[in-house]
């Protein structure tokens, strides 16, 4: 699967996601009192549980076309995978391969904005190690889920403490509204970036750069 082809596929799953599951009251209610709760682990989960049905949808559609080749090794994506296996003392929320392959296709993790970003900056190290050790990943990807200046903000806080002294080679990170549905990105990737540039030309993506 190349670059491309694989960036087509996270950002249509990500223009298909249903805001009725991932929508979550934030409140909880007592006999005298209301109160505001923190739901960030539980805004990633279901979100992340409905950006894989998403690309397993996109997953299941090319499988049947190519059904009929007894020799064609399937990309799938799955999530949670421990990489203790393969020497690597990580978890990563989602990762694409073909199962039984060296190395891999993307690995990708999903925080809110609310997030520290010493935290964000923590699964991006993550990834960084797996690609390291296991070798072969095309793509290392962050999706930030909250409103679009959150995600700009977080984004400028990235660039200051981590991309100011990093090359980010590979390193994609995606901002998806949870209010609108509406994507960003920013990427010191060159080559991701002409790429999107070419998505967002041939296919209609509507994704914004949130550039240096």
């Amino acid at each position: 699967m190349s670059r491309v082809e694989l960036l087509k596929i996270v950002f249509t799953a990500l223009n298909n996601i249903d805001k009725n599951y991932i929508t979550l009251p934030d409140l909880r209610y007592y006999i005298d009192r209301v109160e505001k709760i923190n739901i960030d682990h539980a805004q990633e989960l279901v979100f992340s549980y409905e950006f894989y049905h998403q690309v397993r949808k996109i997953f299941d559609k090319t499988k049947n076309r190519k059904r009929k080749n007894h020799s064609f090794k399937p990309i799938v994506i799955q999530g949670e995978v421990d990489k203790r296996y393969q020497r690597v003392s990580a978890r990563p929320d989602f990762i694409i391969h073909t199962p039984g392959t060296k190395g891999g296709v993307a690995i990708i993790e999903v925080k809110t904005t609310r997030r520290s970003a010493s935290k964000i900056i923590n699964d991006l190290e993550k990834m960084k190690e797996i690609d390291r050790i296991v070798g072969g990943y095309q793509l290392l990807i962050e999706i930030l889920i909250g409103t679009t200046n959150s995600i700009k903000n977080k984004i400028n806080s990235l660039k200051q403490e981590y991309f100011s002294r990093q090359c980010g080679n590979k390193i994609l990170i995606i901002g998806y509204d949870t209010g609108n549905g509406g994507l960003t990105y920013y990427t010191k990737d060159k080559e991701i970036k002409s790429l999107i540039d070419r998505l967002k030309e041939t296919t209609g993506i509507n994704v914004e750069s949130i550039d240096d």
